[in-house]
């Protein structure tokens, strides 16, 4: 490029020109003083296209005010101004936080001061609108002071610089990427524009966006809003620069579609077609989308079920008349060993109802678990969800050694299951000693049919005792 040995030569071009730059040392610290016309277009006065209302952070640096000197320029930045000088010198990776901007100055200063320069970007600007701008105009805005000045700035510390997208609201520049570049098309300047914008649109590839619009949905891209900032914009066109170089089904047909069109701007839309019809089966295989993976199953809803509400269960449903010796059985499930719960009457008048509630309380929400919809109506059926319970192993529903106050212990019994012949099955936890089995199963039977007589023969005919 013309530009390329510029940064050695432009004093003597300059100084041949006899144009007096409009410097800050000639202006008295920045304001801005009538610079002699030339041949090209001056950059206009650091600042003056800012947006209304931005946010202007002041940020000190060593070297990078020696070499960086637009006309106006004092030191203060906005954040997006700050962003740009990221994004125009790539090579120097420079970071960025918008929280924090005078990190990226500062790492700009630190590039200055390894680089050892001794020219200026007012000088080269200078030199450049001496020869019409035959250098930036192919690269951005010369009425633009930061952008110029960073192109200068580039030439100095021979790092790339990286052009502002020429975006608008109803057209994207894409220029600088791979595929979408052969979509676009150069877009004439508008009649009575200057030289440098006729040179700059000569160069730019634009992508009109109702095409964006086409192309995004073919490929079930986002498709930026009209009112989207220029970051959003680059992802979104990379993103979709991205799927049209793959090797995918839709990308392919596409690209065949672009091959065989002699305007390409003029086939997106028959390309789009053509991606539609890969991704339905109609321009050739493509490979089934992988199944959805099984869902695992839902856990269980947490139990409703209350300390209270598992009492209830056991014992409200019961005929009346038998809820002090239906306690007194369950009690002796679950603490066979303990003589005292074999009394009705005491059982009878809630002395051991708090052990109930800890037993229960050490079971749940197993035991919750298992309680039916409605209050049991037969202590037989009771009895069995109670040994269910009783006999696992100290621990296995969280259950403490003890069972409430009263100190009774789980345990230490052999569950068996006796037969009435009258009603239902009933299940007993049986001490180990089974000369304590004439106790228990009568106390079974009374329980289970408190209004028949226990005959001496009892063992022989009314239960079915297991052996």
């Amino acid at each position: 490029m013309q530009m390329q040995g510029l940064a050695s030569s432009h004093a003597a071009a300059a100084a041949g020109s006899g144009t007096k730059r409009r410097g800050k040392s000639a202006s008295g610290g920045g304001a801005a003083a009538t610079a002699a016309p030339g041949p090209g277009t001056s950059p206009d006065d650091f600042g003056s296209h800012r947006q209304g209302g931005a946010t202007i952070v002041r940020i000190e640096t060593d070297d990078l005010g020696d070499i960086f000197d637009p006309v106006a320029f004092n030191s203060e930045w906005t954040p997006g101004e700050v962003e740009r000088v990221v994004q125009a010198l790539p090579g120097l990776r420079l970071p960025f936080d918008a929280a924090n901007v005078a990190e990226s100055i500062e790492a700009l200063d630190q590039a200055v001061f390894e680089a050892r320069a001794k020219d200026t970007t007012s000088s080269l600007v200078d030199a450049d609108v001496d020869q019409g701008n035959g250098g930036f105009a192919q690269w951005g805005d010369v009425t633009d002071s930061l952008d110029y000045h960073l192109w200068a700035l580039s030439l100095i510390l021979g790092t790339p610089y990286r052009e502002r997208p020429m975006h608008t609201r109803s057209e994207y520049d894409v220029t600088q990427l791979r595929y979408l570049r052969r979509v676009g098309e150069v877009q004439p300047a508008p009649s009575g524009a200057g030289t440098a914008e006729v040179l700059r649109r000569g160069k730019v590839k634009i992508l009109k966006r109702v095409y964006m619009i086409q192309l995004c949905d073919a490929f079930q891209l986002i498709c930026p809003g009209e009112d989207a900032p220029g970051t959003a914009i680059d992802d979104a066109l990379l993103e979709l620069d991205i799927a049209l170089n793959s090797r995918s089904p839709a990308a392919t047909a596409f690209r065949t579609a672009m091959d065989a069109a002699a305007v390409k701007s003029e086939a997106v839309t028959t390309a789009c077609f053509a991606v539609l019809r890969a991704g339905q089966g109609g321009a050739g295989p493509s490979p089934s989308p992988a199944a959805a993976p099984t869902p695992a199953p839902a856990p269980p809803p947490p139990s409703a079920a209350t300390v209270e509400s598992v009492y209830q269960s056991l014992f409200d449903g019961l005929p009346p008349g038998v809820a002090g010796s239906s306690k007194s059985l369950v009690l002796q499930v679950i603490a066979p060993n303990k003589k005292e719960f074999g009394n009705i009457a005491v059982v009878s008048a809630g002395a051991y109802d708090q052990v109930l509630r800890d037993w229960i309380a050490a079971r749940m929400p197993g035991i919750g678990d298992a309680m039916p919809a409605t209050p049991f109506d037969a202590i037989g059926k009771m009895l069995q969800a109670v040994v269910t319970f009783a006999s696992e192993p100290l621990g296995a529903s969280g259950a403490a050694g003890q069972t409430g106050g009263a100190g009774a212990t789980t345990g230490g019994g052999v569950v068996a299951t006796g037969t009435c012949r009258e009603r239902s099955t009933i299940p007993l936890s049986l001490p180990s000693s089974r000369t304590r089995a004439t106790t228990l199963w009568p106390r079974a039977y009374r329980a289970c049919c408190p209004s028949r007589r226990l005959t001496p023969w009892w063992r022989s005919r009314i239960f079915s005792i297991p052996p």
